[in-house]
């Protein structure tokens, strides 16, 4: 989860935002026939998987984060979030973001708020063929507003996923490899920041998953490298475009967040029976 203002070590664990009102009026899809996702809004790991032209998923998702002894800050966060395809492999994504907390590392430091506007693209790559898995590609450009200067970014991220087993409900593996570059850092930041996180998990029925996250992330200054391991689950609801989320992490290490907790709505819009 991000901190107000420039100094957000832990990325923010959901996406999306916006509006699509064309589209809430469109014909209910075949969402319903396929298993339930394991990837994106609450779980903080991207699949290579592009949404399909003509359809979309707008959430709107909910966090909190407790820092560990010592360092006082708790942060609340609310995004909005958007993912639709544009053409077959590609997918448009906006995402609006506001936080409120403490970044303080000593008990006299006030809340804050702060936020993040994110917008940018999910490409397929290859699909998942024998012993290679699928793969996509994640760009995103953020700004990032607070108590001090807005920060901006660019990210490119490196999204694989494979199936193993067979059946209707095979074990699910994915992984997030990213690059962060901080556009106008100020003394003490850091110009470029790595990210790894993965997930495991599968479908338990139809409409129910569960999955289990890990995230490490450098941080934007000085301190160690942020990671958190977490659990989660997603559940689709009977009108089969609604989906529910929630994951729960925990940190490892002293400049880790003791804990986080998160959770989610997902409408999916357009497509046809």
């Amino acid at each position: 989860m991000k901190r107000p203002g420039r100094r957000n070590p832990a990325r923010g664990q959901l996406r999306r935002a916006a509006l699509l009102a064309a589209l809430l009026v469109a014909p209910a899809s075949a969402w319903a026939e396929e298993p339930v996702s394991l990837t994106d809004d609450p779980v903080p790991v991207t699949g290579p998987d592009a949404t399909p032209p003509g359809e979309a998923q707008l959430s709107i998702g909910f966090g909190f984060e407790r820092a560990r002894d010592g360092r006082p800050r708790r942060t609340g966060l609310l995004e909005l979030g958007l993912e639709a395809g544009v053409a077959p492999g590609l997918e448009f994504r906006l995402n609006q973001s506001g936080e409120y907390g403490s970044p303080a590392r000593s008990e006299g430091e006030k809340a804050e708020w702060g936020g993040m506007t994110q917008i940018g693209f999910r490409t397929e790559i290859a699909q998942e063929s024998g012993a290679m898995p699928a793969l996509g590609l994640l760009g995103q450009l953020r700004a990032e507003y607070g108590p001090g200067p807005i920060a901006h970014e660019a990210e490119a991220v490196l999204l694989l996923g494979k199936s193993l087993g067979e059946g209707e409900r095979p074990f699910q593996l994915y992984l997030n490899l990213g690059w962060t570059a901080r556009l106008d850092p100020i003394p003490g930041e850091r110009p470029g920041r790595y990210l790894l996180a993965a997930a495991a998990g599968r479908a338990v029925t139809t409409d129910t998953a569960l999955v289990a996250t890990y995230v490490r992330e450098q941080q934007e200054q000085g301190e160690r490298d942020l990671n958190l391991v977490g659990a989660g689950v997603r559940h689709r609801l009977g009108d089969g475009r609604t989906e529910i989320g929630f994951t729960a992490a925990a940190g490892l290490g002293r400049d880790s967040p003791a804990f986080q907790l998160a959770f989610a709505v997902l409408w999916q819009l357009g497509g046809e029976r």
